[in-house]
């Protein structure tokens, strides 16, 4: 059977005004559609609870202003809206929603489908004023897709629900909305969960928890690839006297290869606290295979206000920023977080981009955060102004602790220069520490255990080096000496691509002038050079170079060394 419902404004409706329940509504059909600001509603007014509103079919289409909601106005509870459909649901313009306007508690949103798409400022929300907002749940799903349209659950005063999304394929959110939940006032804001192969978000479009004064949500994605760009972010954020809420992201798939490609001004993964807020910034917690950050975008538990940053510890193979991308949990006025980065393959910082735990911003108080960077291999371009930094204005700057088998392109300086630095300054305070370690270096290797007894050198050495033993000229022994002086590099010493200069240097008593020294040539005349002609032995064993030819007697050869010829004779 298929249900249909076109006219303009119509309206299916249960409602109590009393301390009775409403009764449900549900649909079984193969196909729904309402438009034109079509209506299915249950709420209640009183103590009574509002009915639920369960729709049964193959497909589900809400177009131009079409509404599904359940509400409460007085004590009662709001029903829940529970779609179990086995094809598709598709809003467009149009909404899912169950609110509180009283002390009830709002009733909660589960949709079962294959794939739910949201266009055209589409909204499945669940709102509540000084109560308990509903929980979202969107089940069984292999896609979603959210186009300038807006999933939510919030709260003034009250405690807002949380969004749950398992999709086994994709999660796509496009433009301005996304997912969001949010805490007014008091209010405690929703988590959001996430559970998908891969997740893009993109062109504007935030998985977002916000909060003011009351505790903070939080966001968990497992996902195997997760992008952001052109704006795209996940991000907490509280505007007031609470903390930011944490992000977690983490890899859905253990054995298969997992990637984060954050690109573009404005697009990332934010924990951040706004601009007179006195709350923390959340933490950020990221475990993927491979993460690129480039073109502006980055990774930032921040504060802009007066509270502290919060922290950021990155689990990961390889990790690449590249033009302008930044790690960062940078504060105006307070201590900036710490950040941890765990590298099992290579750190590549390209471009002017910025791995920063600096305070003080804002030329205030605060001492800057610490950074811990374990990587094998650490490359960057000095020329490219590149930057570990963990300053501080009024503050101590913070520490940074480096344990590499290389790091090249990249050198502590005390300040920052338009070089690729690492730096732990403080503009008035004290600077904090640069410490870079080489894990590979044992102390003890190489060294060799002595003997008790010292060694007779002069003993080792044989006067006769050619005397016969055992009928062997030295007793077969042998000296050698070949190749040049020094040791060798080993293949894990430190790889150091700055090594030292000396530069040049003038010595001052040079720099004075000096009277010309005039040489006068020798008037006696030199003797004539020729070659030798032969030699003479003197009495005394010194052999003289002789001008004319020597006569030699012969005399009876005596015996050869035994070394030179026969050493049996």
């Amino acid at each position: 059977m298929k249900l249909k419902i076109i006219s303009r404004k119509g309206k299916l409706a249960t409602e109590t005004t009393g301390i009775g329940d409403a009764g449900n509504i549900n649909i079984n059909t193969q196909k729904l559609t309402l438009t034109d600001g079509v209506e299915i509603s249950a709420s209640t007014r009183n103590s009574g609870n509002a009915g639920d509103i369960n729709i049964n079919a193959d497909y589900l289409n809400l177009t131009n202003g079409a509404t599904v909601q359940t509400n409460t106005f007085g004590t009662g509870k709001a029903g829940g809206i529970n779609l179990n459909i086995s094809n598709q649901v598709n809003l467009v313009g149009s909404s899912l929603e169950t609110k509180t306007e009283g002390v009830g508690i709002a009733g909660g949103v589960n949709i079962n489908t294959p794939q739910l798409t949201l266009n055209d400022d589409a909204k499945i929300y669940a709102s509540s004023i000084g109560s308990l907002g509903g929980n979202i749940k969107l089940d069984n799903l292999e896609i979603l897709q959210v186009n300038n349209s807006n999933i939510s659950a919030s709260t003034v005063d009250g405690k807002a629900g949380s969004i749950e999304v398992n999709a086994s394929e994709s999660v796509q959110l496009t433009g301005e909305g996304g997912l969001n939940v949010a805490g007014i006032g008091k209010g405690k804001a929703g988590s959001i969960n996430v559970n998908t192969t891969e997740l893009t978000i993109q062109d504007g479009a935030k998985i977002s928890a916000e909060n003011t004064d009351g505790e903070g949500g939080s966001i968990n994605v497992n996902t195997n690839t997760f992008i952001t760009s052109n704006g795209g972010q996940v991000v907490t954020t509280t505007s007031g006297s609470a903390d930011a809420g944490n992000i977690n992201l983490n890899i859905l798939d253990k054995d298969s290869d997992s990637s984060i490609l954050l690109e573009g001004n404005n697009s990332g993964i934010f924990a951040n606290t706004a601009t007179g807020s006195t709350g923390k910034g959340g933490d950020i917690i990221i475990d993927p295979t491979t993460m690129i950050i480039k073109d502006g975008a980055g990774v930032a538990a921040s504060s802009q206000g007066s509270g502290e940053g919060g922290n950021i510890d990155i689990e990961i193979g390889n990790l690449t920023l590249d033009n302008q991308a930044f790690i960062s949990t940078e504060t105006a006025t307070n201590q900036g977080g710490n950040i941890t980065l765990n590298i099992q393959d290579k750190f590549f910082l390209r471009n002017n981009s910025q791995i920063t735990a600096t305070a003080g911003t804002e030329d205030a108080g605060g001492d800057g955060g610490n950074i811990t960077i374990n990587a094998p291999f650490i490359v960057a371009v000095p020329s490219e102004n590149s930057d570990i930094t963990a300053n501080a204005f009024e503050g101590k700057g913070g520490n940074i602790n480096i344990t590499t088998e290389a790091i090249l392109g990249i050198k502590f300086r005390e300040k920052q220069t338009e070089l690729s630095d690492i730096t732990a300054s403080s503009e008035f305070g004290i600077s904090g520490t640069v410490t870079i370690n080489n894990p590979n270096v044992d102390p003890a290797s190489g060294l060799l255990e002595l003997k008790s007894q010292p060694v007779d050198a002069a003993a080792l050495i044989a006067q006769n080096v050619c005397k016969v033993e055992n009928d062997r000229i030295a007793g077969g022994s042998s000296f050698i000496i070949t190749g040049k002086g020094g040791l060798p590099a080993a293949p894990i010493d430190l790889i150091n691509n700055n090594p030292g200069i000396v530069e040049w240097a003038t010595r001052e008593e040079l720099n004075q002038e000096q009277s010309p020294v005039i040489l006068h040539q020798r008037k006696t005349p030199l003797r004539e050079i020729r070659q030798a002609q032969g030699w003479v032995v003197a009495p005394d064993g010194t052999v003289i170079l002789t001008a004319e030819t020597v006569t030699v007697t012969p005399q009876n050869p005596g015996l050869n060394h035994p070394g030179c010829n026969d050493a049996s004779r």
